[in-house]
């Protein structure tokens, strides 16, 4: 037998033994990931909406506005400003949960990737049925395939609140970009308003930014209940979805 046709003969077989169908593939990555994020995403909301109307209705707190000139527009200016930029964060923090979702089953390690069939516990079924409940109790261990993912799905859940939290910690913190988006918007705001930026640093920004920390600070504080009950209510469409898969 030819070297070469030896070398197809092994990817043939290979082919077959890692076929796309023996594990939870691109199409089934993507699916499961926007299922999650869009069930957690609608979860996270409410968070960032509180936020935004706390901290439009705080952000002047302390500040005197004779000082800073101005007044009317700068009331209207700065708080409509605060709404738009918290409304950008929210959207920005919910559009990036997919990839936050894939990297916490997919890429951070133990990966919920690679062959099934050390042992072979659970058997592949035919093409557009799909796996059953109980195949998710019978794949007890970590590999690549939907049942795999099934079988661990409560520790997965918690992956993923682990890592939305600390994003959330990283984004919100007193001096991360949360805070410099708000504190930017607020300095634009003003100036559009007539401003002078002498000021607006004398007499606004110092107030407006501890304004800024102390309502970042309620944020991460009440996001701390975000999902407290692990949010059972999506468990059985999201193992429906993924059991649909191959």
């Amino acid at each position: 037998m030819k070297f070469t046709t030896i070398i197809s003969t092994l990817l043939i077989g290979s082919s077959l033994l890692f076929s796309p169908a023996s594990a939870c593939e691109s199409a089934c990555q993507v699916g499961i990931s926007k299922a999650f994020a869009d069930k957690y995403g609608g979860e996270l909301k409410p968070f960032f909406d509180r936020f935004k109307n706390n901290l439009a209705n705080t952000i002047l707190q302390g500040v005197d506005l004779g000082k800073v000139g101005h007044g009317s527009k700068v009331k209207t200016n700065v708080p409509a400003a605060i709404k738009t930029t918290v409304d950008q964060l929210k959207n920005n923090f919910v559009g990036d949960l997919q990839k936050l979702v894939f990297d916490s089953i997919f890429v951070e390690k133990p990966q919920y990737k690679g062959d099934c069939n050390h042992p072979k516990l659970v058997q592949q079924p035919k093409k557009g049925v799909p796996w059953q409940r109980s195949d998710c109790d019978k794949q007890t261990y970590l590999c690549g395939n939907p049942p795999a993912i099934c079988h661990d799905i409560q520790k997965i859940k918690i992956r993923i609140f682990t890592n939305i939290h600390s994003k959330l910690n990283q984004e919100a913190s007193s001096n991360g970009p949360d805070f410099k988006a708000l504190s930017d918007a607020v300095w634009r705001a003003a100036r559009s308003a007539g401003v002078s930026l002498k000021n607006r640093r004398k007499f606004l920004m110092p107030l407006a930014e501890a304004n800024i920390r102390t309502a970042l600070s309620k944020f991460l504080n009440d996001s701390n209940n975000f999902c407290h009950d692990t949010c059972p209510q999506y468990d059985d469409s999201i193992i429906t979805l993924l059991l649909s898969f191959p």
